[in-house]
C-alpha cells in the first residue's frame, strides 16, 4: 500500500510512464489480496507461496494471537486472516489514491468495485469484518458495540472515523445511497 501510494503521487506530479506501470503493478497485487479469499470484501493480511517461498509462514497474528492462515482451492497459495482495520485502511488509502491520480478506463471500475465490496463486507456485516472462522477479525471492529465498551473505547474514534470514511468514500464512488445510509447509521 505504501509503495501504490507512493507510485501515485510521483505519477500524478511527473507523469513518469514507470512510476505510472508500478502503480498499475501495485495495485494489481491489493486487488489480489481480496480475490485469494473466498470471501467477497474480504482481504488478505498476507499471501504466502507453498511452491516458490523458502521461508515458513509467520507464526504470530494479530495482538499476539496464533496466525490463521488459509490455503487456496489449488494448494499453490496460503492467505493469512484476521485482517485488522490497519491492512483495511490501507487498501481504502493506496486504491483511492491510485483510482483518483493514475487509474484509467477499467482500471477506474475494478479499484471502485474493489472499494464498494470491502465497504459492502463491512456493513453487511455491522460493521466487522468476519473472518473465514465466522468471527470478528481481532481487530476488524467499527460497531458501537464494540467501541463503547472498556475493551474498544480507546478506539472509538479512529474506527469511528474510518467507518464514516468507508461510507463516504464508496458514496462518492459509486453514488448508492445504501452507502450515504451507512453513515448516516453510524
Amino acid at each position: 500500500a505504501p509503495y501504490l501510494a507512493a507510485m501515485s503521487y510521483k505519477y500524478a506530479v511527473t507523469r513518469d510512464e514507470t512510476a505510472r506501470v508500478e502503480a498499475v503493478k501495485s495495485f494489481k497485487a491489493m486487488v489480489w489480496l481480496e480475490k485469494v479469499t473466498p470471501l467477497d470484501g474480504f482481504i488478505a493480511r498476507a499471501i504466502w507461496s507453498s511452491v516458490a517461498d523458502k521461508d515458513e509462514m509467520s507464526r504470530h497474528g494479530s495482538g499476539g494471537l496464533p496466525a490463521k492462515w488459509y490455503p487456496t482451492k489449488d494448494g499453490k497459495w496460503y492467505w493469512k486472516g484476521d485482517t485488522s482495520s490497519d491492512e483495511v485502511i490501507a487498501h481504502y488509502y493506496a486504491v483511492s489514491l491510485f483510482h483518483d491520480l493514475v487509474a484509467e478506463g477499467k482500471e477506474k471500475e475494478i479499484a471502485k468495485e474493489h472499494l464498494s465490496r470491502i465497504t459492502d463486507y463491512i456493513i453487511d456485516n455491522g460493521w466487522v469484518y468476519i473472518d473465514m472462522d465466522g468471527q470478528p477479525t481481532r481487530w476488524g471492529r467499527w460497531n458501537p458495540e464494540y467501541l463503547l465498551r472498556p475493551y474498544g473505547w480507546v478506539d472509538r474514534g479512529v474506527n469511528g472515523l474510518e467507518a464514516m470514511t468507508f461510507a463516504k468514500y464508496a458514496y462518492a464512488l459509486t453514488g448508492d445511497n445504501k452507502y450515504e445510509d451507512g453513515f448516516k447509521s453510524f
